[in-house]
């Protein structure tokens, strides 16, 4: 009995060293991805234009989105001169 306790034991410290083993390693590989993804990595001018460009299309969407709301607008109105003129015909 006193021979499988002490293997028991090894085993738990075998798999103890091989679990904290193993958070080692990924705490690192997670360290090495946030050090690669800094933003202070990257060339200035690549993220400034990069930045130029989300600007423009945002600033397309939001075009887009005007002459839709516009055009919402025109139907909205062309909409409510039928159903005016439909009560109207009903009197």
């Amino acid at each position: 009995m006193d021979d499988a306790v002490k293997l028991f034991g090894i085993l738990v410290a075998i798999a103890s060293a091989g679990a904290v083993a193993y958070l080692l390693i990924s705490l690192a590989a997670v360290l090495a991805r946030r050090l690669q993804g800094r933003p202070g990595s990257a060339a200035p001018e690549a993220e400034v234009a990069e930045l130029r460009a989300r600007l423009e299309e945002q600033d397309q969407f939001r075009l887009r989105l005007l002459e839709l709301e516009e055009r919402v607008d025109f139907v909205e109105r062309l909409l409510a001169q039928q159903r005016d003129a439909e009560r109207l015909e009903a009197r």
